[in-house]
């Protein structure tokens, strides 16, 4: 039952930076504003972690924070920060 609840409040959080794609440490609230998000990546990405390198000079202000629920293949909610794309709406 308490993994559960962790599926339901909490998020993986996925980045892709620089060419590098990996997921954060650790998850974050399903609720978290984008703006909190782009916050969390950004503070994250500067510092660097496992597979991603560090980059200190990273802005993610005009990021999109894709949000995707659970479903049959991944049991927990994910965040998924990408820059906008030319042809995306």
């Amino acid at each position: 039952m308490a993994d559960e609840l962790v599926a339901l409040e909490f998020a993986r959080v996925e980045i892709t930076w620089a060419g590098h794609h990996a997921e954060l440490p650790d998850g974050m609230a399903v609720d978290a504003t984008d703006d909190q998000v782009r916050a969390m990546v950004q503070e994250a990405v500067a510092n660097g972690f496992p597979g991603m390198p560090a980059d200190p000079n990273v802005n993610l202000r005009d990021f999109v924070i894709d949000r995707f629920g659970p479903s049959e293949t991944r049991q927990t909610h994910l965040l998924l920060a990408r820059p906008k794309t030319a042809f995306g709406a």
